[in-house]
Formats: structure tokens, sequence, C-alpha cells
């Protein structure tokens, strides 16, 4: 019986990620960003402990990978762009009217789920999962590679058990998925399926799907970052997330709030401007009911998110 009340006190005293005072609070501070219904939110049954292992909560250890990621990197010039023998797409002017164009020659609005239809999929949904950095990894390569002409899913489950120095749900940084993909290579998704559990990285005799040796990209400006998805598909950003961006329901993101809970990688397919403000286009892993079916905006180099623009070239 004693038990049983510690374990009842225990789950009274769980904080909840979403707390409905919290989300009139934001509403009242007059956001121009819309707050998603609580009731709604697929993130209202989560406890803020829970959400933490979410996300990456060591922003040192986060740090340190960005060295890491820089260790693996090929010089590149200002304005070079990996694989660039391709053309950029054919933008439908039809489907998105006029283009307009800025003073680098780059289109000042550009939504990849209407350059490429199809190849844009869903983001998933991580679960409990620490895992965003497979995600992030798995879900901007499945996009590019359907991009470059070859229709695949990666396999996340994949990535989560079989990359070196990674610790699956627990925890992982990107230049050892990078170095996965360059080195090793990846199965699709129908051949190891997302679980949301890990188990041991076994062999499988399924096609494995690699990236270009030595391609790992890191954008030194914005502007490179925009070139190179426009002209070879989506790219994978890391951010700081506050304690407010888990209540986003639309628009265009720019935190409030000084409680970091931890840092959180995602795919980027796009950008634009809204009544002056520009932002990035993202894809995320969180399931499609939150946000904007899966997707947000958030604010240009707002929580970090120019601090690494990253990708690889597939191997076609």
């Amino acid at each position: 019986m004693k038990l049983l009340l510690l374990l009842l006190l225990g789950i009274a005293l769980a904080e909840d990620l979403i707390d409905y005072d919290r989300a009139e609070e934001l509403k009242n501070l007059g956001v121009t960003w819309k707050v998603a219904d609580p009731e709604k939110n697929p993130l209202r049954r989560q406890s803020l402990e829970t959400f933490k292992r979410m996300v990456h909560g060591n922003k040192t250890a986060f740090r340190e990978d960005k060295a890491s990621l820089a260790s693996i990197l090929v010089p590149l010039e200002e304005d070079e762009i990996i694989d660039g023998d391709n053309e950029i797409p054919n933008i439908d002017k039809e489907a998105r009217g006029d283009v307009e164009y800025d003073k680098w020659g780059i289109p000042v609005d550009f939504d990849g789920r209407k350059v490429w239809g199809k190849c844009i999929r869903s983001g998933g949904d991580q679960g409990n999962c620490n895992g965003c950095w497979a995600f992030g990894l798995a879900n901007h390569l499945s996009d590019r590679f359907c991009v470059q002409g070859r229709d695949i899913k990666i396999s996340v489950q994949d990535i989560l058990e079989c990359t070196t120095g990674n610790r699956c749900c627990q925890g992982g940084f990107a230049s050892n998925g990078y170095k996965y993909m360059m080195n090793v290579g990846t199965v699709i998704e129908s051949c190891k399926r997302y679980t949301k559990a890990c188990n041991e990285c076994k062999p499988s005799s399924c096609t494995r799907y690699k990236c270009k040796p030595n391609s790992m990209f890191w954008a030194d400006t914005i502007q490179q970052a925009k070139r190179e998805i426009q002209k070879n598909g989506p790219i994978q950003a890391t951010f700081d997330v506050y304690d407010d961006f888990p209540y986003y329901g639309s628009g265009i993101y720019y935190r409030t709030s000084n409680k970091l809970l931890g840092v959180h990688t995602v795919e980027i397919l796009g950008w634009g401007t809204e009544k002056g403000v520009n932002y990035w286009l993202c894809k995320n892993s969180w399931g499609d009911d939150w946000g904007d079916n899966g997707f947000f905006k958030i604010k240009l180099g707002d929580c970090d998110v120019n601090s690494a623009l990253t990708t690889c070239a597939p191997l076609i």
C-alpha cells in the first residue's frame, strides 16, 4: 500500500509539458504565431521529464559534436554546391505563381512541398525515443534521394541501432550518423521498420544506400544553404528548444522563453518571408498532428537554428 501511495504521489507531482495556463499566457503575450489548442496538442499527455528525453539535453556535448562535424568536412568555396552537375529543378509556376528573386538570384520564397511534391513525405513520430538525430538524418536524406531520382525511404531504425558511437534512443550525434551514411550506408524502411525501441544491430541482406565518400556539407552562409536546398534537396538543422516551442500550432515561431529544454534536429525544406519576417520551413518528427501538419516555420536565426546546416550527397 505504501509503495502504491508513493507511485501515485510521483504521478501527481509529475510536471506536465503542456499546461493550459501556460498556453493562455502565451496567447496573452500577443505572440504572432498561433498557439495550439492544448486539447488537440499531441504532446499534451507528455510529462516535462519525458519530453526532455526526446531532445538532446546536453548543450556542451552538442558543441563537441559540432567540432566533430567540422573535422569530417570537405572545404568548399563560398558558392560551391555539392553534386554541382545537377541543374536547378524547374519550378511549377502554375502552382506557385511568378517567382521573385533576391539580390543573390535566390527565390525569396521556396516551399519544397510544392516543388518536389511526393518526395516530401511525413516526418514520422519518434515517440519517447531520443532519436531526433536519426530522424533528422533519415528524413532529409530520404527526401534528397527522391529529389535526385531514387524514390526510397531510409530506415530510421537501422540508423538508430547500427551507428557507431551513438546510443540509439538515448541520444546521438549527427557526425556519427554522417560517417555511417558515407562509410556503411543504411537500408530502407520496409526492410527495417521503426519500433520506438532499441535492439541489437543485426546484419541485413537488404540493399544499402549511402552518401558519397567525403561529401559532408556544412553551409557557412544562409545563401549557401538556400542554394544547396534549391539545387539538391532538403538539408538538416539543429536548434535550441525552449519550453514555448511544444505549444506551436502554426505561423512563424520565435522564442519568448529563456527556459531551455534541449537541442533538437529537424529537416529544412524551404524558406520565405511573411510580414517582413524571414523564416525557414521545417519538417519535425513529433507526428503529423503536431504543429502545422508536422511542419513548422521558424524565424531565421532564432534558437541558433543557423548554426549547423548540414547534409551529404546521395550516392545514386
